[in-house]
Order: C-alpha cells, then sequence, then structure tokens
C-alpha cells in the first residue's frame, strides 16, 4: 500500500477514533481484516474504513481495488486435516469449526483463552471475503427487504447493528457478544440475533436466511466461522451406470425425500425430511418381509458406530435411536403448540438450534443406510426372479 495511490490514515489513533470502538475491539478489527487494507505500519485506507463504517464489514464491489477471495472451497475442506477430536470420521453433516490465524496473532489456544469478548456476524448475503462455506446458500439475489443505511436495535441486551450489503438489501447483523467462552457468547448473540430477524420477517413477510456466520475475538483479530462438514468430492464419469429413475417404483418416496433433506440448508427441515426416509424404507421393507416371508438383506449394519459424530448413541440400533429421538425431536420439530415434554422445539434459541444440529448427522446416517439396505433387498428379489 502506497500513499500516492491511495488516501492512508497513518495514524491508528486517528483511525480508532473515527470507527468510534475501544483499542481492544479496533486491534481486533484491524487484525481480523475487518477494515481493509493495512499497511506494515497498521496504517488504513481512509475508503476503506467509510466502507466499514456503511456496511459492518468489507465487500468486494465494482470500482473498489480487488479484495481476496477467502470463501472455504468444498476442495480445501477436503484436503484438510479433520481436527484432532474426531479424527477421520468425516461423517456428512458434523459441525466443523474453522480457525482463521494471520501472523502476528496469538496461537488459537491462546486467544480463546485471553480474548475478552466477541463480534458476531450473522450474514444474509454471503461475504466470499470473510470465509464463506461451500455449504453457505441464501436466496439467488440479494434480500428483498431492503436497508438505506445502518440501523441500531434498539430494546436488545448487547449492541446489535443491521447493515445493509452493496446492493441495498440487508446483508448483515452484527453483535458485540459479552464475556465469556467462545460457544457462550455465539450462543448470546445468535439469542439476540435470531428474535430480530424473525420479527422482521413476520411483519415484511420476507424470506430472511442466515447464509453464514463468524465471531471474531476482541483483541486478538482470530476469526471462528463453522458450517457441516460435507460428502466427499464425487465425479460421475463416463463409464458409470445412470439411471432414469429409482428402479423400485415402492422407494421413490424415500429417494425423493432424502434428496429434498439433504439438499435443504435448514437443520429442522433437515432432520424432519430424513426421518420421513427412515420411516417411508422401513415401511417398504416391512410390506416386502411380510410378501416373501423371508429375513431382508443388510449391506450395512443398522447401529450406530462409535465415533464423535454420534456422540451419545454410539452402540444403538437404528430402531432405539428412533425411541430416543422421537419426544424430544420429532414431535417437538412437528408441532408448534404444547406438548407433553415441553414446548416446541424452534430457532427462537441457539440451544434448540444448536441441539437440532448436532441430531442432524445420526438421523441422516440412519436414513442412508438403511435406504441402501432396502434397496438390496429389493435387487435380491429382482435377481432370485431373474
Amino acid at each position: 500500500m502506497q500513499d500516492d495511490m491511495v488516501n492512508v490514515v497513518k495514524y491508528p489513533v486517528e483511525a480508532q477514533r473515527w470507527v468510534g470502538v475501544t483499542a481492544p475491539t479496533y486491534n481486533a478489527l484491524l487484525k481480523s481484516g475487518l477494515l481493509g487494507r493495512t499497511g506494515p505500519d497498521n496504517s488504513v485506507v481512509w475508503e476503506d474504513l467509510q466502507h466499514y463504517d456503511r456496511y459492518g464489514t468489507q465487500w468486494q464491489i465494482a470500482g473498489r481495488p480487488p479484495l481476496p477471495t477467502r470463501m472455504v472451497s468444498a476442495e480445501f475442506i477436503q484436503s484438510m486435516p479433520p481436527p484432532p477430536d474426531i479424527r477421520d470420521e468425516k461423517y456428512p453433516g458434523v459441525q466443523t469449526w474453522f480457525y482463521v490465524w494471520r501472523e502476528g496473532m496469538p496461537d488459537v489456544e491462546e486467544a480463546l483463552e485471553t480474548d475478552t469478548c466477541w463480534l458476531a456476524h450473522f450474514y444474509l448475503t454471503p461475504n466470499t471475503y470473510l470465509w464463506s462455506a461451500p455449504t453457505s446458500t441464501a436466496t439467488v439475489s440479494p434480500m428483498l427487504l431492503k436497508l438505506r443505511s445502518k440501523r441500531i436495535v434498539l430494546g436488545t441486551k448487547l449492541r446489535t447493528v443491521l447493515y445493509p450489503d452493496p446492493t441495498g438489501s440487508l446483508g448483515l447483523v452484527t453483535v458485540f457478544a459479552p464475556n465469556g467462552s467462545l460457544k457462550e457468547s455465539l450462543e448470546t448473540a445468535y439469542d439476540i440475533a435470531g428474535p430480530v430477524l424473525d420479527e422482521l420477517s413476520v411483519e415484511y413477510d420476507q424470506p430472511l436466511p442466515v447464509s453464514h456466520a463468524l465471531a471474531v475475538g476482541i483483541p486478538s483479530g482470530l476469526i471462528v466461522t463453522f458450517s457441516p462438514w460435507q460428502p466427499e468430492i464425487r465425479t460421475l464419469e463416463p463409464g458409470h451406470r445412470l439411471l432414469p429413475r429409482c428402479p423400485h417404483p415402492e422407494l421413490k418416496h424415500a429417494v425423493a425425500l432424502y434428496r429434498e433433506g439433504v439438499s435443504s440448508n435448514s437443520p429442522f427441515h433437515q432432520f424432519l425430511t430424513l426421518w420421513k426416509v427412515y420411516e417411508n424404507a422401513c415401511e417398504v421393507r416391512g410390506t416386502w418381509q411380510r410378501h416373501h416371508k423371508r429375513r431382508p438383506e443388510k449391506v450395512q449394519e443398522e447401529v450406530i458406530p462409535k465415533a464423535f459424530a454420534f456422540g451419545g448413541y454410539e452402540g444403538l440400533t437404528f430402531d432405539q435411536v428412533k425411541q430416543e429421538l422421537n419426544r424430544p425431536f420429532r414431535v417437538a420439530l412437528a408441532h408448534g403448540g404444547k406438548i407433553d415434554d415441553g414446548e416446541p422445539k424452534t430457532a427462537a434459541t441457539a440451544e434448540d438450534f444448536l441441539s437440532v444440529v448436532y441430531a442432524v448427522p445420526v438421523m441422516r446416517y440412519i436414513a442412508n443406510v438403511t435406504l441402501k439396505n432396502v434397496r438390496a433387498t429389493l435387487d435380491s428379489t429382482q435377481r432370485s426372479s431373474a
């Protein structure tokens, strides 16, 4: 960055005063890249400071010098080693955390221990400059709810600000989370941002999906983001079999439900749809067994394996897991009124939201294995009659 090319703010105190934050917060914004381009002496660009003030972040827009695209690509995720606690068990749907460290920051463990608070970002418009994951989905175009300029939300426990994206649509909600662990701070921030978006969605009759979220540690500047672990990248080769439809008409609903479930970005929709996959596949298998009077095929054992992804359910049969998940999840998600075991389960709180997020990989594994086994059973009928 050269002074003759851009209008540079050389003195950090001057920039900090203009942004209107404390010194630790300014340090975090600077190191995280939220203030845009910086020089070796921590000087910043006036244009980028203005951009942050207007949008609460940095966006790549026409006319700006190019910002690095830092999307967490599927290829990058596939090549990186999994976190130590999940070993090589890369089951789809498991919530995975990514720590974005930059030179000059304390190491991740030190930052997590010494950061005093967190700045949470909830993006409605995916921002490839701020580590959006390959699963970050939203409406095809920016939100239809427009926002002329940033708005502070009055009445929230913590400072909460709505920001437009460069198209003038609502693009970001930020929450300054209090002291506490990363997990506690993010849950607190979610419990504030979620109800704000809920109210806006009803008031203006608009879909307002959060495409991705992250947190910035203060004062370290460490960025933490998270997304579900994805299946392996696969290639449909010229020689691979390509079917025009499911070869077993009785299984067409389960197959359709599976695609719907794994294609959704909502854990609530995922759970209920994958539950229906399991129900439908079991019904098809039961009908087959009553007709053929013999044991169905099982190419894979219908028992939850020992894995980080399935904590609390290891060793249980699929039917046992279904019994455990039925009332606290299936019933609580499917009904909006009072239920015997308490209230409905919704996205109104981080606790409910995360509980469903952690249950989805279990339900996805059950649905996938059951479908494979039922298909093998139906295939065996065709082979025996050929």
